[in-house]
């Protein structure tokens, strides 16, 4: 019948080598700038944006650096979108495998990558900048987002635990 045709597209990858395995051990996230992390992630509770004058979900994690600090990828990946936003400033997208996306806001104008570059961990994307209207308007801080199958998530539950530590200051017994 005429629903042959309209078989999932990703099917003819379907049957990719099986030691695909060992590749998703090696996925890892770093944190993707030096710094605090200023605003936490909730795709629940929403925070009160006093720049904003209102009340917002924050999806992703902000990290306070300093301005001008550089970015990196958190893992590796495509550069899927470059694009400025009304409200998180200029943007990268990384779509990383297992559909994973990350997302780095808040960015300086100039980027250093472009849409359809392939980076690896720890390339500089970018600079933090000031482009954003939301959140700590007047901390310099990169906004960082991850998405898991297009679903929100706390990019803290993805980033090594060495990361955590070296770049943000995260130690395992914090708040314990």
């Amino acid at each position: 019948g005429k629903d042959d045709d309209k078989k999932n597209p990703d099917d003819s990858q379907g049957g990719k080598t099986p030691d695909t395995k060992d590749e998703d051990k090696k996925q890892t996230f770093i944190a993707p700038a030096r710094g605090t992390v200023a605003t936490s992630h909730s795709s629940t509770v929403p925070a009160f944006s006093d720049t904003l004058g209102e009340w917002r979900v924050h999806l992703g994690i902000d990290v306070a650096t300093e301005d001008g600090a550089d970015v990196y990828a958190a893992s590796d990946g495509t550069v899927t979108r470059v694009y400025t936003d009304t409200r998180l400033g200029r943007c990268v997208e990384i779509t990383h495998k297992n559909n994973i996306k990350t997302l780095y806001a808040n960015l300086d104008t100039e980027v250093a990558v472009k849409e359809g570059d392939t980076v690896k961990q720890g390339t500089k994307i970018g600079k933090v900048g000031d482009t954003t209207v939301s959140e700590l308007a007047d901390e310099p801080h990169l906004h960082f987002e991850m998405k898991v199958q297009d679903v929100s998530v706390n990019p803290l539950d993805y980033l090594t635990e060495e990361a955590k530590k070296v770049s943000l200051g995260i130690r395992e017994s914090a708040g314990a």
